[in-house]
């Protein structure tokens, strides 16, 4: 079969260069000093392409049929033509080839202003520049792609695409053999050839976006896709491809794990977190699929953007019981107080076990400084969950860390407002009614615990006013004692 290419039918070379070729006019060149120009002007088309030491021009119009071996033009529709000069090195050739009455072609060839005899050399000439101007450009590449298929399936035109030095023109071939009937096998080496092949994270990016639906179907397919997603340099470009797997559904959930992994590589945080957000919405993320999660949010050096992250997956997510060491781990490592915060208080507001709210309190008593958002912390905590046992003692652990006398009496005060404390823990708050160094905030502490001490008696009591006597003022003093009476 005979290559075919038009300057006027909708299957044409000139629609199929408008759709191939200009994109690349300034995006694909090999180094700064290519470039490839491409213009139509009434069915005329004109192509010019220079690498800084060779030039091509390249004319025609009318229906170009190219003999199998890509080395001749056989024939030309009436009134087209197709011309063809290259200059290099101070040289310059042409040829000009028309159609003749009989249905063949006529050639004329030039070296510089003088025309020579067409064969052998000139024949020999165009042998030599017609398929380095097929493999330069995307010129005939749909009916080149069919060819070689039909006569050496893959191999053939993966054969091809090794000879080819364009980013872009082996992205429009290897996405021209994706569109075959492939079987899986042959997919995972076109993707495989292609990431060695392709320099360009942008026609990377673009050829695995268009054969993702095609790949994604067995493990091993779907490794090679997310390796060929790995070597990728761009973050954005890899961020770009994995959301568009996840919103287009074509990863299944079993193997979301290895799509995880490969956005937890990526350097910026902002492109992990936007692709990760992603993941917690659109996957149920058991727990397998959470300890790698887990780990690639862990790698994310932003305070913001960790907690931005941790705070949806604890409001979409059920955090599985064996993975709370771990994300609380990553908590730990968080340097803002209020960013920890933030997140803590997420965690809050759904029920927790007592030891996983016991291991909230420790990370945030650890590494939370400012007792103003301790005490908002702890008063959010005492409201929200059942704090008894080791979580109280949790509590008491992170009030003896407070320094500033008024938010430890606030902190008191909101506890004693749960009006549900055991008679040892009403007389381990009225002790620690004694570290408030205010007589002012120290007797607001006491009167808030002066009802539930009344009514526990005892040794509540007994505290009760032997830690009043420490207070200067008579005035508070006797406000402290009046509450008892």
């Amino acid at each position: 079969m005979k290559t075919v290419f038009s300057s006027h039918r909708p299957t044409s070379w000139m629609l199929l260069l408008s759709f191939f070729l200009l994109p690349i006019l300034t995006a694909d060149a090999q180094n700064s000093r290519t470039s490839i120009k491409h213009s139509i002007n009434n069915g005329r088309n004109k192509i010019v392409y220079n690498n800084g030491s060779q030039k091509y021009r390249i004319e025609f119009e009318g229906d170009i049929t190219l003999s199998d071996d890509d080395k001749d033009v056989v024939a030309i529709s009436r009134g087209g033509f197709i011309e063809i000069s290259k200059s290099a090195f101070g040289s310059r050739r042409r040829i000009l080839i028309e159609p003749d009455r009989n249905g063949g072609v006529t050639r004329q060839y030039f070296v510089g202003r003088s025309r020579q005899d067409f064969e052998p050399e000139g024949k020999a000439w165009l042998a030599e520049v017609l398929p380095e101007i097929l493999r330069t450009t995307t010129i005939s590449a749909p009916t080149r792609v069919d060819r070689f298929y039909r006569e050496g399936g893959v191999d053939a035109v993966l054969t091809e695409v090794n000879q080819i030095e364009s980013d872009h023109v082996a992205s429009v071939y290897l996405k021209l053999l994706l569109e075959k009937d492939l079987k899986t096998e042959e997919l995972t080496r076109v993707i495989d050839v292609a990431s060695r092949k392709i320099d360009s994270d942008h026609h990377m990016a673009s050829l695995l976006k268009s054969s993702s639906k095609d790949l994604l179907t067995t493990e091993a397919s779907i490794r090679t896709y997310l390796k060929a997603v790995d070597d990728i340099d761009s973050d954005h470009y890899q961020a770009d491809i994995l959301r568009g797997l996840i919103r287009d559904g074509d990863m299944p959930e079993k193997y979301v794990h290895s799509l995880i992994e490969v956005a937890g590589e990526i350097d910026s945080d902002h492109y992990v977190v936007s692709v990760l957000k992603e993941v917690i919405d659109e996957y149920t993320l058991e727990q397998e699929n959470q300890v790698v999660f887990l780990k690639a949010a862990s790698n994310i050096d932003s305070d913001h953007h960790t907690v931005e992250l941790l705070r949806r997956f604890a409001k979409k997510k059920k955090l599985e019981p064996s993975n709370i060491g771990l994300f609380l781990k990553i908590l730990e490592d968080i340097d803002s107080d209020h960013h920890l915060i933030n997140i803590g208080n997420e965690l809050l507001d759904e029920p927790l076990e007592e030891d996983v709210l016991i291991q909230l309190l420790a990370v945030v008593s650890k590494n939370v400084e400012s007792d103003h958002y301790m005490h908002a912390f702890l008063k959010r905590a005492v409201n929200k969950q059942e704090v008894n046992g080791g979580a109280f003692q949790e509590v008491l652990e992170a009030m003896e860390d407070m320094d500033s006398g008024h938010y430890l009496a606030l902190t008191i005060k909101s506890i004693a407002r749960k009006g549900n404390l055991s008679d040892n823990q009403l007389v381990d708050l009225i002790y620690f009614t004694a570290d408030v160094d205010s007589d002012h905030h120290k007797t607001e502490a006491l009167v808030a615990l002066s009802k539930q001490t009344k009514k526990a008696g005892g040794k509540a009591l007994e505290t009760y006013r032997k830690v009043a006597k420490d207070i200067d003022s008579e005035v508070y003093y006797g406000r402290a004692l009046k509450a008892i009476d």
